[in-house]
């Protein structure tokens, strides 16, 4: 499933907001919770973007062991601004 936040005002609000998400769910059934996030308009600009990042940083969390969440990281941009 997906969640939509509006007008959210920083990445620690984010991180609560899913944090309270996976905590009604794993008290609800036995499973676990992965999450990837991408956030307007710095992870991109149109759904497909954002929902393209958000995918790959959810399999980012279940790659490094499940049951957790990320924020997108657009690596290429990293390695640029380092040159």
């Amino acid at each position: 499933f997906m969640v939509f936040l509006k007008n959210i005002p920083n990445e620690l609000f984010v991180a609560a907001k899913i944090a309270k998400i996976r905590n009604i769910i794993t008290k609800m059934h036995q499973v676990g919770v992965s999450a990837g996030i991408a956030i307007y308009p710095q992870d991109g600009t149109t759904y497909l973007e954002l929902y393209n990042h958000a995918d790959m940083a959810m399999y980012s969390v279940k790659k490094n062991g499940k049951n957790g969440f990320e924020f997108y990281v657009d690596i290429t941009k990293n390695n640029a601004d380092e040159s």
